[in-house]
Order: C-alpha cells, then sequence, then structure tokens
C-alpha cells in the first residue's frame, strides 16, 4: 500500500475573477521508503505540487480538485488546524534557502527543536537531547557549540543541515525536499544528498525530490516525474528515463547537463520557454518547442505505456516498448 497517493491533483492561479490550471490533474504514489523525484524547469508546476501536498500554497494559488492520501487520510481535505497536525509529525519539507526559511533572531537549538514542541512535547530537557542527536545524525559539528548560535553564523550547507535536522527530528515519514541543493557548493551538495539517502535508508523515511537539476537526479536512486506545464510528460525508473528518455522535452533537458564525453561541446538549448498559466493549452503544450512536432501535435496527446514501468505523455514517444494504452 502506498505511504502516500496522489491521484488528480489540480492547482489553479487566481487573478481577480480569472482561474487559470498551473497543476493539471497530477497522480502518482510514493511507496514506504522509496525515493521519487520530481523534474523539470523553473513555472512547469514542480513546487506547487508539493505545497498543494502540504497546504502551503500562496494566496494566489488554490487547489481546486484531486486528493493526497497519507496513511489513509486525504490531507487536501483536512482544515488548516489538522493540517498543522500533520506537518512535521507525519510529514516534513525542507525547502530551497535556508537563510530565508530559517529565523534570523532565533538561535538555532530552538529552532530545530521548535518542531517538538508544537506538537506537544514539553519537557525541555528531553526535547535538547533529541535536538543534539538530530542534529548530530544530520552531520552537523559540535551541535553543543552550534546550539546558541544565530543562522547567519552558519555556512550555507551547514544551515541546510539544520533544516534537515529540524524536518527529521519528529521521524516523519514522508520528506519532501524542494530544490534542497541550490544554494550550495558541489562538495555541500553531494554531501547533502548522502545524508538525505542514509537518513531515508536508516528510518524507512520516503523521500519527495523537488529539482531541475537531472545532473542531480542521475546520483538518486528511485523514479523520476518529468514535469512540463503542469503535467507529467513521462516517468519511470530513474536510470531507465535518464539512459533512454522517450520525450523529446526529457531529451532536451539530458542535452543540457554538461558531461565529460561532451567536454568542450555546446550544451543542448532548447528553444522558446515554458508557456505561462494564462495560455490556452488546448494542444500539447510542448509543440511550440519540439523537434518532432506534426499536426497530430495541435491535439492533447494520450498517455502510454512503455515497458520496465516507464509512462510518456507523447503523440511520438521514441522508446523502445513504448505502445498506446
Amino acid at each position: 500500500m502506498p505511504l502516500l497517493s496522489v491521484k488528480d491533483l489540480s492547482v489553479a492561479i487566481t487573478r481577480g475573477a480569472d482561474s487559470f490550471p498551473a497543476v493539471d490533474a497530477v497522480s502518482f504514489d510514493i511507496e514506504p521508503g522509496e525515493t521519487v523525484c520530481i523534474a523539470g524547469e523553473s513555472g512547469c508546476g514542480k513546487s506547487l505540487t508539493a505545497l498543494g501536498i502540504m497546504g502551503l500554497l500562496p494566496e494566489a494559488a488554490r487547489v481546486t480538485g484531486g486528493q493526497a492520501i497519507l496513511g489513509g487520510e486525504d490531507l487536501l481535505s483536512l482544515p488548516q488546524a489538522e493540517m498543522r497536525r500533520v506537518r512535521g509529525e507525519r510529514a516534513a519539507m525542507i525547502f530551497q534557502e535556508p537563510m530565508t526559511s530559517l529565523n534570523p533572531l532565533m538561535k538555532i537549538g530552538r529552532q530545530v527543536t521548535e518542531p517538538l514542541f508544537l506538537h506537544g512535547r514539553r519537557d525541555a530537557r528531553e526535547n535538547r537531547r533529541a535536538g543534539l542527536q538530530a542534529m548530530a545524525a544530520a552531520g552537523l559539528p559540535e551541535p553543543e557549540k552550534l546550539w546558541s548560535m544565530y543562522p547567519h553564523q552558519l555556512s550555507g550547507g551547514m544551515r541546510q543541515r539544520v533544516m534537515i535536522a529540524m524536518a527529521f527530528i519528529t521521524r516523519p515519514k514522508l520528506l519532501i525536499a524542494d530544490e534542497p541543493t541550490t544554494a550550495l557548493d558541489a562538495v555541500s551538495e553531494g554531501q547533502v544528498l548522502r545524508l538525505l539517502g542514509e537518513l531515508s535508508g536508516d528510518t524507512g523515511m520516503s523521500v519527495l525530490y523537488i529539482s531541475h537539476d537531472l545532473g542531480l537526479i542521475r546520483r538518486l536512486r528511485g523514479r523520476v516525474l518529468i514535469m512540463y506545464a503542469g503535467r507529467f510528460v513521462e516517468e519511470g525508473p530513474a536510470e531507465s528515463v535518464l539512459t533512454h528518455p522517450a520525450h523529446e522535452y526529457t531529451k532536451g533537458l539530458l542535452g543540457a547537463v554538461p558531461t565529460k564525453d561532451g567536454k568542450g561541446k555546446p550544451l543542448a538549448n532548447i528553444p522558446g520557454k515554458v508557456p505561462a498559466v494564462t495560455d490556452a493549452k488546448a494542444a500539447c503544450p510542448f509543440m511550440p518547442r519540439c523537434p518532432s512536432r506534426g499536426k497530430i501535435c495541435a491535439e492533447m496527446p494520450p498517455p502510454r505505456v512503455a515497458a520496465g514501468k516507464r509512462g510518456v505523455w507523447c503523440h511520438f514517444p521514441d522508446a523502445e516498448g513504448v505502445r498506446g494504452l
């Protein structure tokens, strides 16, 4: 049974009396202990999907349909008071820029243990012990020393580890990591990815990554969902999708990733840009940018399935074993 089952989740952006679809009826499951990554360019709806699941959408956005069932409970039907019970205890989220997520006026120790106090654990001594353990598990050196420091006194990598300690301290079943390494150097990025993998492996925690970096996704074991204009255009085991992509969009993203074999060669460029949420989407939204487009692309493509638990949303999927449903 999936830990999280998202069914036909839709999110709209509102402008006055108008409403525009930004996430269009996406569905996916996450099994206990599984790693899943949603990937795509900025503006594709990745973060809105995650924020919609967690009930943290900005004022201009709202869920317009679907379900997000976590442990048998539909998160999208819960009032905010109930969602506060879920957040931090059963599901937690790490954001891409810790300096804007951490309180600059609050000491690190207090911020790490705040989820415990918010969920009714009032024993300050026990919370301190748990907080130091979480900081050590997150790879923070000398937790006792860092306890009384402020966020600005820490490096970017250390601040991200503080966010991980905050998310991990309540031992959630699901962790959503939204671009968790965006502001980090290559060394810190690798350390954070290894840490999240170790924590997941040690505890059986499921992880949902949000990322635009396919180079990063290559280093993760699990499934990948390629998102474009609010829909998943390709999905499957990450190794299979990234080695043998079936959708032209996935190919374009991979072509923009530097590789050893491509040293000295120009990177691929996908012409055009992601359509705005206000644009009509009667046709395949990737058609204006697609090198393989045809007349039939003026119609929405059907979902298709490929061998090896692969899926692709395209009229002309280019992968062995792909067939219509």
